[in-house]
C-alpha cells in the first residue's frame, strides 16, 4: 500500500503506487494520520468522511440491472436515468417506478399498489388525497390512456384481487355497452352482495342480488304492492294500490275474514271462511277457490247472506266471489 500524507512531497506533480497491491491511501492529520480516501487496484474510491462539491456531480445513466446509484453490496437495486429528464428506480435488476419528463409516475410491474396510513384521532387506516391549492375542492380522477374513451374505478374485497367481491364504477366501457354503470360484482369464487344506500346513519334503500328492491332494509313488500310516496317528511313504503284488497293465501281449514281482504283457499281439505261479525256498510270480502273443492263454506257469523240467515257453500271448484255488506236485512250480497 502506498500512502500520501500531509508530509508527502509531490516533486513530480503526481504519486505512483510503488507496492504490488496497487492501492493508494490518502491521509490527513499529524503523525500516522487518518485515512481520508482510498483508491484500490480496480479504481474504486472510498471516502471516510463527508464529500462537499462546488460543482454538480455527473454520473453515468446506468440501467435497471446496474443502476447509477446503488447501495454497497446490492448493485442491482437503486436509481438510474433511462431517458432525458427521466428518473427510474429498480429493484433486483427490474425497473419498479419511473418519474417521466412530464411529471407522471409510472409503475412498471404488474400487481403494484400504493400503500399508506393517514390516521388521526378520529379515523384510522385511511389513504387520503388533497389538492395543493389552498381552500379548494379536491377531485380524484381516473383517466383513459391515449385515444381510449373509457375508464373504471374498482373497490375490491380481496387483497389478491382473485376471489372476492368488487364494486365498480364504469364509464363507457365498449365491451359492456356504451353507458355508465355501477356494478356490484365478484372475482373468481367470490359471493355476490346486495347494494345498499344509507342516509342519517340508517339503511334507506337496497338492491339485492336477484334484483329485489328493499325499503328501509330487506323489506321487499309482497306481490301486488307498489312503492308509494308518504310525503316529503317520510320514507316511501310498499302498499297495495288504492282500492285493491290485501291478498291472503289460506293454507289452513279455517280463516277469520277481515273487511277489504282477499282470501285464496289452497288447503286440500274443505275450508271455512268466517265473515266479519260487525261489518260497516260497504265492507267487502273477496274469496277465490284454488283447492278444486266444491264444499268450501262461507260462515255468515250472525249476518245474513243475500237476505238469508244461513251459511253459503261454494259448490264450484273454481269459484271466485265478492261479498259486500249492505245492511242488516240483506247482509252480505254478491256484487
Amino acid at each position: 500500500m502506498s500512502t500520501i500524507s500531509s508530509g508527502t512531497t509531490l516533486t513530480t506533480g503526481y504519486v505512483v503506487t510503488s507496492d504490488t497491491s496497487g492501492e493508494l491511501v490518502i491521509k490527513t492529520g499529524s503523525g500516522a494520520g487518518t485515512t481520508a480516501l482510498t483508491i484500490d487496484a480496480s479504481q474504486n474510491v472510498s471516502f471516510n468522511g463527508n464529500v462537499s462539491l462546488s460543482t454538480p456531480l455527473t454520473i453515468g445513466a446506468g440501467s435497471a440491472a446496474a443502476p447509477s446509484i446503488a447501495p454497497d453490496g446490492d448493485p442491482n437495486t437503486g436509481i438510474f436515468f433511462p431517458a432525458a429528464d427521466t428518473i427510474a428506480f429498480s429493484e433486483g435488476g427490474v425497473e419498479a417506478i419511473r418519474l417521466t419528463s412530464t411529471g407522471n409516475l409510472q409503475f412498471s410491474a404488474t400487481g403494484q399498489r400504493i400503500t399508506g396510513d393517514f390516521s388521526n384521532a378520529t379515523v384510522a387506516n385511511r389513504l387520503s388525497f388533497q389538492t395543493s391549492t389552498a381552500n379548494s375542492q379536491t377531485t380524484v380522477g381516473v383517466l383513459p390512456s391515449g385515444t381510449a374513451a373509457a375508464s373504471a374505478l374498482s373497490l375490491e374485497g380481496d387483497s389478491a384481487v382473485t376471489n372476492g367481491t368488487t364494486l365498480q364504477l364504469i364509464n363507457n366501457f365498449s365491451s359492456l355497452g356504451t353507458d355508465s354503470r355501477i356494478i356490484s360484482g365478484i372475482r373468481g369464487t367470490g359471493t355476490y352482495l346486495p347494494m345498499t344506500f344509507y342516509t342519517g346513519g340508517s339503511e334507506r334503500f337496497r338492491i339485492d342480488t336477484a334484483g329485489q328492491l328493499g325499503i328501509g332494509g330487506a323489506n321487499y313488500g309482497t306481490s301486488g304492492q307498489v312503492l308509494t310516496s308518504n310525503g316529503s317528511g317520510a320514507a316511501p313504503s310498499w302498499q297495495l294500490p288504492a282500492g285493491l284488497p290485501t291478498m291472503n293465501i289460506v293454507s289452513g281449514t279455517t280463516q277469520a275474514a277481515v273487511a277489504n281482504n282477499h282470501y285464496v283457499l289452497t288447503n286440500a281439505s274443505a275450508t271455512t271462511v268466517t265473515l266479519p261479525a260487525g261489518p260497516a256498510a260497504g265492507a267487502v270480502v273477496w274469496i277465490t277457490v284454488a283447492n278444486g273443492r266444491v264444499d268450501n263454506v262461507v260462515a255468515r257469523n250472525g249476518q245474513n247472506i243475500n237476505s238469508l240467515a244461513e251459511n253459503m257453500t261454494l259448490n264450484n271448484a273454481y269459484a271466485g266471489v265478492q261479498l259486500r255488506y249492505a245492511d242488516a236485512t240483506r247482509g252480505w250480497v254478491f256484487t
